[in-house]
């Protein structure tokens, strides 16, 4: 704390200098995760899209390919959860900012919310 004479009183008034919250390490961490699992999905679904296309008829449940691929997308929700988490950490920590918790929750949540909303999509249309 810096100490500065009053001019009134000629004894020490302290003042508290204005200091900027560091970012919290598990809200970047969410961050960045929620950027490069949502750009994969974004980035699968336009694959199975393409073989979707390219595949006459419909592609088989027991296609190799289409089997990785649904493992890929449940794999990046799941991994979505583990951000979800960094996120949750990130806020609780004390004397840290939150904006990048807050970024990385929403972005996770809406990364869970649209792979189990293409999931349900997918059902609905299924024979």
């Amino acid at each position: 704390m810096a100490l500065d004479y009053s001019d009134e009183y000629d004894e020490p008034v302290s003042r508290r200098r204005q200091r900027e919250l560091k970012h919290s390490g598990f809200g970047i961490a969410s961050f960045v995760m929620a950027i490069l699992i949502g750009s994969a999905e974004f980035i699968l679904l336009i694959i199975a899209g393409v073989m979707e296309a390219k595949t006459p008829g419909e592609m088989g449940g027991d296609d190799p390919a289409t089997i990785i691929l649904g493992s890929l997308l449940i794999g990046g929700a799941v991994m979505s959860f583990v951000a979800v988490a960094l996120a949750i950490a990130g806020l609780v920590q004390g004397g840290r900012s939150k904006i990048f918790p807050m970024l990385g929750l929403a972005l996770n949540g809406m990364i869970i919310d649209g792979v189990i909303g293409i999931m349900i999509i997918g059902l609905l249309m299924g024979d």
